[in-house]
């Protein structure tokens, strides 16, 4: 496995466009695991959102154009001390002209100070706050873990101070999914979520808590202590029905919030346009299977 990494100071001032663009066209032929490092703490969940969404998009797109394909893992950290980051397990490291690395095998690339696309309106964004809730809540299928999947896990780490509660959707409720030959496990799909988490911290006090979803509700019907869910555009419904049934149950209400995810949304609740989904990647897998 071969792994690279970029770190780069603000992208909610700065695009990074073109090093971006750079990073990608360096990548070593045998890479599967890139990551971005965001210096600079970013407090505002809108603008997070936004940051986060541009960084997948961009990273994507350009890795596509020059012939990666799905498999190339992209994960971007935020909100992390750089010096406690163990740079020394990447096989290259890459950093912007703007930010201080002490890495002698670094390779620094000159920033284009273009500003980003949504920095002239980012201090008028209605927002949430890093760590504003205790407990937050999110769920979701996280069959072949995407782009998609990982900003919604991030939205939800970044809005929590104290837990996280990740519901993954139980098998009995995925009988009608396409290319059923190719869907991940249960136990699979969980661990990748775990996986995902434990790359993305480098250091943090944040607890995690893992239930199967077997029916609508997941974890919010049945778990008290739950400040905050974390749902995409297309699934904001659902969390009107979480409130409803745990109003019923006289459980707190559960302050919603929604996340742009990548692309949009289409016939299934993880297809995206112009974005690889899950659909999609299992499609690719079973080619594969029967060819």
């Amino acid at each position: 496995m071969s792994s690279s990494i970029l770190i780069i100071n603000d992208p909610s001032v700065y695009s990074y466009e073109k090093i971006l663009s750079e990073f990608i066209a360096e990548l070593p032929s045998k890479s599967n695991v890139v990551d971005i490092f965001i210096v600079s703490e970013i407090s505002s969940s809108n603008l997070f959102n936004l940051v986060l969404s541009n960084l997948y998009n961009t990273i994507r797109a350009k890795a596509n154009d020059l012939g990666w394909d799905y498999k190339l893992g992209i994960s971007v950290i935020f909100n992390q001390n750089l010096e406690l980051l163990d740079l020394s397990a990447y096989d290259s490291v890459y950093s912007s002209s703007d930010v201080d690395v002490n890495v002698d095998s670094a390779k620094i690339l000159a920033y284009d100070s273009t500003p980003a696309k949504f920095s002239a309106n980012k201090e008028n964004l209605p927002s949430n706050s890093v760590g504003q809730y205790g407990t937050v809540a999110c769920g979701g299928t996280f069959d072949h873990l995407h782009d998609g999947h990982k900003i919604l896990l991030s939205m939800t780490l970044f809005l929590a101070s104290k837990k996280v509660i990740i519901g993954v959707t139980g098998p009995k409720l995925l009988t009608k999914k396409k290319y059923q030959e190719v869907l991940e496990s249960y136990e699979k799909r969980e661990q990748n979520v775990k996986e995902f988490y434990k790359h993305i911290l480098a250091s943090a006090s944040i607890e995690f808590d893992y239930y199967e979803i077997n029916d609508v509700c997941g974890p919010t019907g049945f778990v008290r202590d739950i400040d905050a869910l974390v749902v995409s555009g297309e699934s904001a419904k659902g969390g009107e029905f979480v409130n409803n049934y745990r109003s019923e149950k006289s459980f707190p209400i559960l302050d919603i919030i929604t996340v742009d995810v990548v692309g949009k949304n289409e016939e299934d609740d993880d297809t995206y346009e112009g974005k690889l989904s899950s659909t999609d990647i299992r499609e690719l897998e079973y080619k594969k299977l029967v060819e």
